[in-house]
């Protein structure tokens, strides 16, 4: 019964604190398209594409690439190498004139490998399009030339180059709005039910009777200033029956006289 009683409050408020929760929605959608569209910087991502090359016969074939899936591991740790990185900061000082450091560079760049594959990519993000392809080629170039002249076995071979994007990958625009709708509303929501159940007024009467076990007597409606205040024309009605009724009575007085 307590329940059922609850669960029939809650709809009953939510009704009736509806427009409070609508807009709170649509505040949070302000607040978050604002937040993505304005403040959060875009980021543009590129890639260059590898693969582990393999000179075997058919015989071995099978352990060499299980061998090359094995040395992809060993390939991320060259790249984010200060070996590597370093001189990818050296050409990128001189020929973009862009200041980066090791620890910038480390983060910018990721080697990332599909699954069960001898293909992997070396990723670069940026707030510019035309810095992260950048970024993305002189790596590659540079992780193949380190790669020569270390003792780690294996070849690779640069597949495809990366190019600048347009699109950013970064805000998700759709996905940050419909969050920020949610969101919005979740606080509508609970803002109304902390209010509601917070609120310890009596408003029906079987209220009364439910606390005080005691019928109620009856009712004063609820009056504002504006139900108090009377209008000029309704003053002046007011008066006119007011000097009515005195004269009426005057009259009857001096008859009975």
């Amino acid at each position: 019964m307590d329940e059922k009683f609850n669960f029939t409050f809650l709809l009953q408020t939510i009704k009736e604190k509806l427009p409070i929760i609508i807009f709170c929605s649509i505040t949070g959608l302000l607040i978050g398209g604002y937040i993505s569209f304005f403040w959060i910087t875009p980021k543009y991502s590129s890639q260059t594409q590898m693969i582990a090359a393999t000179k075997t016969t058919e015989e071995n074939i099978s352990n060499e690439i299980t061998a090359n899936l094995q040395l992809v591991k060993t390939y991320k740790e060259l790249v984010l190498s200060d070996l590597v990185l370093g001189e990818v900061q050296q050409e990128l000082q001189s020929e973009e004139n862009q200041n980066m450091s090791i620890s910038q560079l480390r983060e910018a760049i990721t080697l990332e490998q599909q699954q069960e594959s001898l293909f992997f990519s070396i990723r670069a993000v940026s707030d510019r399009p035309r810095l992260a392809s950048y970024l993305a080629n002189t790596t590659s170039e540079v992780f193949q030339e380190a790669l020569e002249d270390s003792q780690i076995p294996g070849e690779i071979s640069i597949t495809s180059k990366a190019t600048a994007s347009r699109n950013p990958f970064s805000p998700n625009h759709k996905l940050n709005l419909v969050l920020s709708l949610f969101i919005g509303g979740m606080v509508g929501f609970l803002f109304v039910l902390l209010r509601a159940s917070l609120d310890q007024t009596i408003k029906t009467e079987q209220t009364v009777f439910e606390i005080f076990g005691t019928s109620a007597l009856g009712i004063i409606p609820h009056t504002t200033n504006v139900d108090m205040k009377m209008s000029a024309k309704d003053k002046d009605l007011l008066k006119r029956d007011l000097t009515g009724t005195s004269n009426s009575v005057s009259r009857r007085r001096r008859k009975r006289v």
